[in-house]
């Protein structure tokens, strides 16, 4: 069966104009045997690989995960969880309900702030690559400096992502000045871990002082929004978190938590790869209440 046919028979007309689909489409007749097996099995249960790992996908299709990594890049996303991403977009609820107007109450509000704010909540988690994360912890652990670099609010979670390593047994620094973040790089070795953090992916101040650190040969980390973006193809690894945010001041504070709730995560695979490590700072926080 052709894979245009196979799309009219077993998907709706309201998704078959999705990107991701229509790159199925097109390198469908050039993919391997397997690859061409996996599209059909990605086609026909698509709210099933948006929720699961990579390594859920390969036992449940018995398809290796390098094999699934190199479907994906085939595709020209970065991997599977780049290819989640595009995925998850069509799953979103619009934004038309949620959007706050000058007539809203305060109780109002409140409720798509909280409405809106679930839903980032909800596809960051969804979002996230297991095997990227493992591999960050890693990183982390073994790393000999690593460096945190944030802008404006993304300052704010990176101090809060240096805390949070710092808790899990992890000394950082967190730098939000171009010129001093810029300084640091220089000093960087490959030996030497950096996190840059920023919704846009295109934050000039950011970037420019990570492409310093690559040129050094350090671990680039990305926490962002977007796959296309600068910050994402500099970056080694990279975390995403939920696009769909309204373009308002009202949602400006969302963004931060996505990156926070991003280092939570990290924290915690810290926590479950190195139990003991959590214990000094235990010890330190119980010793300091009454």
């Amino acid at each position: 069966m052709d894979i245009r046919d196979y799309i009219d028979k077993n998907l709706n007309s309201e998704i078959e104009t999705d990107e991701y689909i229509s790159r199925i489409s097109s390198q469908y007749s050039f993919l391997p045997k397997q690859q061409k097996k996996l599209a059909r099995y990605i086609l026909s249960h698509q709210d099933e690989v948006i929720h699961s790992s990579i390594t859920t996908l390969s036992r449940k299709t018995n398809i290796a995960a390098s094999t699934i990594t190199r479907f994906c890049q085939s595709l020209s996303y970065s991997g599977f969880s780049e290819m989640k991403f595009h995925m998850s977009q069509r799953k979103l609820p619009k934004n038309e309900d949620t959007l706050i107007t000058k007539n809203d109450s305060l109780d109002m509000v409140v409720q798509k702030l909280l409405k809106t704010g679930t839903m980032c909540f909800s596809e960051t988690l969804r979002m996230i690559d297991f095997k990227q994360l493992k591999e960050i912890v890693h990183v982390l652990q073994n790393a000999r400096m690593i460096h945190i670099y944030g802008q404006s609010s993304s300052y704010i979670s990176s101090l809060y992502g240096q805390q949070m390593l710092m808790l899990a047994g992890i000394l950082s620094q967190a730098y939000n000045d171009i010129v001093d973040m810029k300084v640091a790089a220089h000093r960087l070795t490959p030996q030497d871990v950096v996190v840059g953090s920023a919704y846009s992916g295109e934050a000039k101040s950011i970037n420019a002082p990570l492409l310093i650190a690559k040129k050094a040969g350090a671990t680039i980390i990305a926490i962002t929004s977007a796959p296309d973006s600068t910050l994402a193809k500099l970056a080694d690894y990279v975390l995403y978190y939920n696009h769909d945010i309204p373009d308002d001041l009202h949602y400006m504070f969302l963004p931060n938590i996505c990156e926070i709730t991003i280092w939570g995560i990290i924290q915690s695979a810290l926590f479950l790869a190195d139990p003991a490590g959590f214990n000094p700072s235990k010890k330190a926080i119980l010793s300091n209440r009454m």
